[in-house]
């Protein structure tokens, strides 16, 4: 309510003095020239891409309310949103990716602080930070958006994996013979749907790291868990009460999470901060661009601001 007054306060007092409108009346529809104008001049005021593009999502309810289409829709207003927050950017104004990327530092700090959660908070006991842990590593490991590993809605949850060993070759000196030993262990997930995933084909995605695929085993071996996964499109993430792991238990965990480890070490947590520190993570492990794009599901080179 109070960023919907501020935005038409904003526009209507933009309209008077640059355009010479009535004072404080606004004529709907505004021209989109108007409009592009209005961003502009608060551009030139040095306000954040965000506040922006808040302003003129509080005047698209204003539209919405009068039946007409939101200026959040027009071409040309989103792309100069997006050109302006690719701007900034890359001058360094604002949040960086630093500041709100689950790195791999960040990612232990978390998996320490679910220990200290209280009882009290969703459910925590000991299987279910097993759980949480996993799912963070999975989250992280895999590239995966808040949606994907915590979706809002019950068909996109993940209930599909596969747990690989991948055989290594040894070559015997004496014998000169090349012979299977049994390798590593990776974990490989369905999404039922993701962003990229328009027609809902589903896509797979692949962890590697021998620490989140020890997390991931010790709660898939959980003696509770069988009882609780009877029906072939299970949940694969639940809590012992037999809760799926949603959207917003995994937004009030988080934040929970985040105050309790040290200050100068916390992210400003967004909905892709497990997936930007994933890219980041296997871009330090030396992966070219299009290995990230391959393992996070990239379909565009959008993932490089992230590394």
């Amino acid at each position: 309510q109070s960023n919907y007054k501020t935005a038409r306060a904003s526009l209507a007092n933009f309209l008077h003095e640059e355009l010479q409108w009535e004072a404080n009346r606004i004529v709907l529809p505004v021209p989109i020239d108007a409009i592009i104008a209005w961003v502009a001049h608060l551009t030139n005021k040095k306000m954040r891409a965000s506040t922006i593009a808040g302003y003129v999502s509080s005047l698209s309810i204003l539209y919405k309310t009068r039946q007409l289409t939101p200026p959040g829709q027009d071409h040309q207003i989103v792309l100069m949103l997006n050109g302006l927050k690719r701007l900034q950017f890359e001058e360094g104004q604002g949040n960086t990716v630093r500041s709100w990327a689950v790195t791999s530092e960040r990612l232990e700090l978390m998996c320490n602080a679910l220990a200290k959660l209280p009882p009290r908070l969703a459910s925590t006991g000991p299987d279910d930070i097993h759980m949480l842990r996993a799912a963070y590593h999975v989250a992280h490991f895999c590239c995966l958006r808040v949606g994907e590993i915590a979706p809002k809605e019950s068909w996109r949850f993940i209930y599909f994996y596969k747990l690989i060993r991948t055989p290594t070759y040894v070559t015997s000196r004496s014998r000169g013979t090349t012979a299977p030993r049994t390798g590593e262990w990776s974990l490989e997930i369905k999404l039922p749907m993701s962003k990229t995933d328009k027609y809902g084909q589903g896509s797979t995605r692949l962890m590697s790291d021998e620490q989140g695929v020890v997390l991931f085993k010790r709660y898939i071996n959980q003696s509770w868990l069988p009882a609780l996964r009877t029906r072939p499109k299970s949940p694969l993430f639940l809590f012992t009460d037999g809760r799926p792991l949603t959207y917003n238990l995994w937004s009030t965990i988080l934040r929970k999470v985040m105050d309790l480890i040290p200050r100068h070490l916390r992210a400003e947590y967004r909905g892709v901060s497990f997936r930007a520190g994933g890219a980041t993570e296997l871009a330090n492990q030396g992966a070219n661009l299009n290995e990230i794009m391959t393992a996070g599901g990239w379909t565009s080179t959008a993932v490089a601001r992230y590394i």
